[in-house]
């Protein structure tokens, strides 16, 4: 190769490296500009996160007033006379578990409305030990159902009420096998070693929907006469021995949990629907129950507001 040659080829490698470094240089002053960026944006979201996540003052009547002596002992009395629920309906008693029982915790909830205080024994239900093969199924109702109840009632001029059993669950008998054990509250002074054994359900146990379910399903069936239909258990209907019988009330009932919605084809007056009412009142303690009488009566069932 003659000099002039080995001249140039010695300048392009140079040419080359040159760029080649040049271009390593270019890319990392690049990469460094899109960590810089990156890294500003990065705290942007967290001062934005640490705005959101700022937690507002709690505001709930605990918080105020937990330090007041008549709001404690608004609570205490709510919640005694709550306990005095659960003895009236026998949801439980006292006894010394056996050795190596499983005692499930509890939970009041407690609800002030300023006016007034309502507390609630609950279980948890989640510390319960079962074996698999359970079937704890409650069915609802289909809001079509529903509708479809308003709407016939409607056509035909029948009377429509709504209402709610009270103390749903401390009314419904246990179903499952073994028995359970609940730890008692302080308000109840049990002595030491003392554990509360259920005979009717808890809010909170994993049975007690369909325990409710299934009681009062039996109570309608065998008291009033109301049977559930075959495609929508929720459902019951009852009519006349005698279809021809115009002085026996027909009457449809939609259950949800412990909300009733009635439709009554009554012939005569409402006063004829007073001793099933007072019936229902006293096997299924049914209460609050609202007649749609005028336009613009509205009821909430369903989670909606019906008219």
């Amino acid at each position: 190769m003659s000099p002039a040659h080995r001249r140039a080829a010695a300048e392009s490698s140079s040419a080359a490296a040159s760029s080649g470094t040049n271009y390593i240089a270019n890319r990392a002053r690049h990469y460094a500009k899109m960590d810089d960026a990156l890294r500003d944006e990065n705290a942007h979201v967290l001062d934005i996160l640490e705005v959101c996540e700022e937690k507002l003052p709690d505001l709930t009547s605990e918080s105020l007033f937990a330090g007041s002596r008549s709001w404690s002992l608004r609570r205490l009395t709510a919640r005694l006379e709550h306990d005095g629920l659960l003895q009236k309906h026998k949801v439980y008693t006292s006894e010394i578990p056996p050795v190596g029982t499983r005692i499930m915790t509890h939970r009041w909830v407690d609800k002030d409305s300023f006016d007034a205080m309502k507390s609630r024994f609950t279980a948890r239900g989640f510390e319960q030990l079962l074996s698999g093969e359970e079937e704890f199924f409650a069915p609802t109702p289909r809001e079509a159902s529903m509708r479809l109840l308003l709407a016939w009632a409607e056509v035909n001029g029948y009377l429509v009420a709504v209402g709610d059993a009270a103390q749903a669950f401390l009314q419904s008998p246990l179903q499952e096998d073994g028995p359970i054990y609940v730890k008692p509250p302080e308000e109840a002074e049990e002595r030491p070693g003392v554990a509360w054994r259920l005979h009717k359900t808890l809010p909170g146990l994993k049975g007690s929907p369909s325990a409710w379910g299934d009681y009062d399903t039996e109570i309608l069936r065998t008291k009033h006469g109301l049977v559930p239909t075959k495609r929508e258990p929720c459902l019951y209907k009852m009519e006349a021995a005698d279809e021809n019988d115009s002085n026996v009330e027909k009457v449809w009932a939609l259950r949800h949990m412990g909300d009733f919605l009635f439709v009554f084809f009554v012939v005569g007056k409402r006063s004829t629907l007073d001793p099933l009412l007072e019936s229902l009142g006293n096997d299924l303690l049914l209460r609050d129950v609202q007649f749609l009488e005028n336009p613009g009566d509205c009821v909430r069932f369903l989670g909606s507001r019906n008219r």
